[in-house]
C-alpha cells in the first residue's frame, strides 16, 4: 500500500526468524518544519504518547536509562477481538549524522512479571527497528517502522493487511497532528 506521504509492505511469508508471522515495513514522510527529537519524545514519552494515541490503554515504562529500557503497552481490542499487550525491552541510539535508532523485542516469559490482565492476550515482538532520519533533499523527516510481530490474532493474512494500512495511517495522521500542533512547546524537549 502506497498513498502520498505513507507506504506500508507486508510479507506474510514471514522472515527466517519465524516463517508464520508476517513483517511489515512501514515508510511515513514528516513536515521539514518538525524537529527530529520532537517526533521521537511524542512516539516514545509516556505523557506526550497518551495524549494522542488513544488505542493505548496503559503504558508504563521500567528500568530506564539513558538509552533503554523496558515497555509494558496496554492497548484497546481491535476490530472486537480481545485487547493486547506487549512486554518489550528498548534500545534507542543517535548517529553523529543525526538518525535516531529504536531496535524493541519482547521479553521471554513476561507473564511471570507482568501478569497478563482479563480479555487480553501477550502479542509477542520477534524485531522491531525504527529508524528517523532527515532527508538531504526534501528536508522532511523520514520514519522507517520494520517489525515482525505475532499479534496472536486468527484472522487471515489478507484481511489483516487490509486492516493494517489503514489503521497505521490513522496512527500517523495523529502523531503529525500532535507534533505539528506543539511545534513551539517549550516542554516538548526531553530532558
Amino acid at each position: 500500500m502506497k498513498r502520498d506521504d505513507f507506504s506500508l509492505y507486508m510479507r506474510k511469508k514471514g522472515s527466517k526468524v519465524e516463517s508464520s508471522v508476517h513483517y511489515t515495513l512501514t515508510e511515513v514522510l514528516l513536515c521539514k518544519e518538525f524537529e527530529m527529537s520532537k517526533v521521537v519524545d511524542a512516539i516514545f514519552d509516556v505523557r506526550k504518547r497518551l495524549r494522542w494515541d488513544k488505542n493505548i490503554v496503559t503504558i508504563r515504562r521500567f528500568g530506564r536509562t539513558a538509552n533503554s529500557w523496558i515497555n509494558y503497552q496496554h492497548n484497546k481490542a481491535p476490530m472486537g477481538l480481545e485487547a493486547r499487550d506487549f512486554v518489550d525491552k528498548y534500545v534507542q541510539f543517535s548517529t553523529v549524522e543525526g538518525r535516531v535508532y529504536v531496535y524493541y523485542s519482547s521479553i521471554p516469559e513476561s507473564e511471570k512479571q507482568f501478569p497478563i490482565p482479563p480479555l487480553t492476550q501477550r502479542a509477542r515482538t520477534l524485531i522491531g527497528i525504527q529508524r528517523f532520519e532527515r532527508c538531504p533533499d526534501t528536508q522532511r523527516i523520514r520514519c522507517v517502522f520494520l517489525s515482525q510481530t505475532d499479534l496472536k490474532v486468527k484472522v487471515d493474512q489478507n484481511v489483516l493487511a487490509k486492516y493494517l494500512g489503514p489503521s497505521m495511517q490513522v496512527w500517523v495522521g495523529k502523531l503529525n497532528a500532535f507534533v505539528k500542533a506543539n511545534l513551539d512547546t517549550v516542554d516538548f524537549v526531553r530532558r
